[in-house]
């Protein structure tokens, strides 16, 4: 299986880029109709939390999975949008700034975002601009395919730490005391420290890695998000700083934190839903 994605990789990557985002958007529809588990999941929760109607949700999620197959070949493509991603992924310059001298701080920089858009690419444009940076990520079920994409995201300047990796704490902390933008997912319900905040109206299982790292280091935190551009071809992407309350017990303070992070997920998710990984099981526990 992992040679023949290795293959598809491979094909996709010889194409056009708008050839390829086609291709990916017919495997997306594909998957689709065979994921049907994911797709019932992507539905209800569309009709839960999203507020449509049940036609809508079926329509929406086509684009969800649409998205997915465009991530995935803009994956495959990364050796060639390398050359161009500066335009092909852009920055405002004044988000640049403002990250730039959240880095001078000294302290590291928590970069908080979600699965939404191509959250690949976001980071490796964020790598591009010259920060050493270096991304807080889930192993991938497929070992194989985990490397690939790790080994992916090396060529493009971007270090990954495994959640699951025993020496994963010690990592981040070394990687802040550096001066290291580190990224952090806050939007999905995985086994690591968490605590139940408001997702889309409900409790939703969020990790407080990026509260408790922010105030141990006295971190400054930035939020990111990137969007598709109207047609499909290029992203958009922008960044924002987060000020933390400064009173209160640790524990509300954490939570608040990581309350307000998820909000902001929860708000550039509203603003494209397409674009949001609906199959996922956030609201599982």
């Amino acid at each position: 299986m992992f040679q023949l994605a290795r293959f598809g990789a491979a094909l996709i990557a010889a194409l056009p880029i708008r050839w390829a985002l086609a291709l990916g958007r017919s495997v997306g529809r594909l998957a689709r109709r065979l994921d049907g588990t994911g797709r019932r999941r992507a539905e209800a929760q569309l009709v839960e939390h999203l507020g449509v109607d049940a036609g809508e949700a079926r329509r929406l999620s086509v684009g969800v999975y649409e998205n997915a197959g465009m991530i995935a070949a803009e994956i495959a493509h990364l050796p060639r949008l390398a050359q161009r991603l500066d335009d092909y992924v852009t920055l405002p310059d004044e988000d640049l700034r403002m990250l730039q001298a959240a880095g001078e701080e000294g302290r590291g920089v928590i970069f908080v975002t979600g699965h939404v858009g191509n959250w690949e690419l976001l980071a490796q444009r964020v790598a591009r601009a010259g920060f050493d940076a270096v991304t807080l990520a889930r192993g991938a079920p497929n070992p194989y395919l985990g490397a690939w994409i790790v080994e992916r995201r090396a060529q493009g300047g971007l270090a990954t730490i495994n959640r699951g990796d025993p020496r994963a704490a010690r990592d981040m902390l070394s990687a802040m005391k550096r001066g290291a933008l580190l990224g952090v997912l806050l939007d999905q319900d995985t086994k690591v420290p968490s605590i139940h905040v408001p997702f889309f109206g409900a409790p939703a299982s969020t990790p407080v890695a990026a509260a408790e790292l922010a105030m141990r280091r006295k971190a400054p935190i930035v939020t990111g998000f990137i969007r598709r551009r109207e047609g499909g071809v290029g992203h958009e992407v922008r960044l924002e700083r987060y000020a933390p309350p400064e009173d209160g017990e640790k524990a509300d303070r954490v939570e608040r934190v990581t309350a307000d992070l998820t909000a902001r997920i929860e708000a550039a998710v509203r603003a494209s839903p397409t674009e949001w990984v609906w199959f996922h099981a956030r609201w599982k526990r």
